[in-house]
């Protein structure tokens, strides 16, 4: 049983958020966590029989030198209508934390490897271990999760550290030819990704996982998703990380976009290109000023019509270009395998009074 307090206990610390932080330590164990009514809404340890707000409760008694709730007596929860100070959104929390419990089998289980530091050793401020559903099976089809918790002091001190996850690797069923992504399901949002760009799992063998919880030091909120604590579950990503369209996962990240199929689909910006699309024209798929445009075609005397387009950042591009005399008709190459440091070409072969209508193709040369 992972109980902080009992009915016949008071609770452990003034500080509710204290409190919670041990809560998420014990929700990261195998066992049972255990909550007193009114912990969630930040009671904390009475003084005296005649309990304020801050205690949750009307009555209390003394009990071996500790003043606890009184049960002998008719009482009264006072925390709904008059919630303790410093308790904004602190139910909340408890419910993303209770929410990741339960929706996670490895969180629930007895396989767990306490994690060390890459340096060695432990950090007094951090409770981290490693869970998993079944040993070996990897996260594919099974749940692996990186558990953190804060040890909040009185001086809400935020920590980070970096770990090493050689030790529980085969436990864990990671593979170091693979990607993985991380998502902390005990945040607002369970199933973003929180790592900028997917990892490989050679670099997560090589340098371990870094993590850092902010508590409510520079600038964070004691509630921001991962202050307090982050359960960390490892999701593989398919196909070397790219999409069906050879779209790579860190490219896609990097634009903000982590539902990586369904995103590939969409015109994120409405500039008639589709996000593949945007990949390979190397433009961005979230800036609308940002697209394969054609610019405008130039009469330039005898020397023949000047095609002009947006330039590409990205070396690895190739543009082709065709023309036709009829849009009914099929388009013929006129110029191939331009490379991607030009932005204009010069059409000789065509008379400069003749009706032509051109085409712009990019690739991504491999």
């Amino acid at each position: 049983l992972l109980n902080l307090t009992g009915h016949d206990e008071v609770m452990p610390y003034s500080d509710a958020w204290q409190t919670a932080s041990r809560y998420g330590c014990n929700a990261m164990i195998d066992g049972l966590p255990m909550m007193f009514y009114g912990q969630e809404k930040g009671i904390q340890p009475a003084d005296s029989e005649s309990g304020s707000y801050n205690q949750g409760f009307a009555k209390f008694e003394l009990n071996f030198g500790k003043y606890i709730v009184n049960f002998k007596q008719w009482n009264m929860a006072t925390f709904w209508d008059n919630p303790p100070d410093d308790s904004t959104g602190m139910d909340q929390w408890y419910g993303r934390v209770n929410w990741a419990r339960l929706n996670s089998p490895a969180l629930r289980s007895m396989n767990r490897y306490f994690l060390n530091r890459t340096g060695g050793g432990d950090n007094s401020s951090i409770l981290a271990a490693a869970k998993y559903e079944t040993s070996g099976a990897g996260p594919t089809n099974n749940d692996v999760v990186l558990a953190f918790a804060l040890i909040l002091d009185g001086d809400h001190n935020a920590a980070d550290d970096t770990y090493d996850l050689k030790g529980p690797w085969g436990a864990l069923g990671l593979d170091t030819g693979k990607w993985y992504q991380v998502r902390n399901i005990a945040s607002s949002d369970a199933f973003s990704n929180v790592w900028p760009a997917a990892r490989s799992g050679q670099d997560l063998y090589d340098a371990g996982i870094w993590v850092n919880l902010t508590s409510d030091k520079n600038g964070s909120v004691i509630t921001d998703d991962g202050a307090l604590v982050q359960y960390l579950r490892i999701v593989e990503v398919p196909s070397g990380g790219v999409t069906s369209h050879g779209t790579p996962y860190t490219w896609l990240e990097s634009y903000g976009l982590t539902d990586y199929a369904a995103d590939d689909l969409l015109d994120q910006d409405g500039d008639g290109l589709l996000t593949w699309q945007e990949y390979i024209a190397g433009t961005s798929p979230i800036d609308d000023a940002s697209t394969l445009v054609t610019e405008g075609i130039v009469e330039t005397g005898m020397e023949g019509n000047v095609i002009q387009w947006t330039p590409t950042a990205e070396s690895d591009r190739v543009y082709s270009i065709y023309w036709t005399t009829n849009l009914l008709a099929p388009f013929s190459a006129l110029v191939t395998n331009l490379p991607a440091s030009m932005n204009s070409y010069t059409d000789t072969t065509h008379e400069v009074n003749q009706t032509i209508y051109y085409r712009i193709n990019v690739q991504h040369n491999e």
